[in-house]
């Protein structure tokens, strides 16, 4: 059985956007360090605006892929556990 309380939105939304982030952290800290034609530094400066717009290629779909899949995982134990009031996703 699912619950979908506050709790397990509130849970699952931020396991998957942590997810999300972890995923999106890696690519981006490669291609920050292999730095393909200089494009993400050049010598000892590095341009944020393309580091940041290659995070944000990379962590908004994967926030969009993994959220629904972690507040399912949140709801559904969340059902599993009716009698628990601290995994309870209705607040009480």
């Amino acid at each position: 059985m699912l619950n979908f309380g506050a709790r397990a939105w509130g849970c699952g939304l931020l396991a998957g956007v942590l997810l999300a982030a972890l995923v999106a952290v890696v690519p981006t800290t490669l291609d920050w360090m292999h730095n393909p034609g200089e494009v993400f530094r050049s010598g000892e400066v590095t341009r944020w605006s393309i580091v940041w717009d290659t995070f944000a290629s990379w962590f908004l779909p994967a926030v969009m892929l993994f959220a629904p899949f972690t507040v399912l995982a949140f709801a559904w134990l969340a059902g599993r556990r009716g009698g628990d009031p601290c995994c309870r996703g209705d607040g009480s």
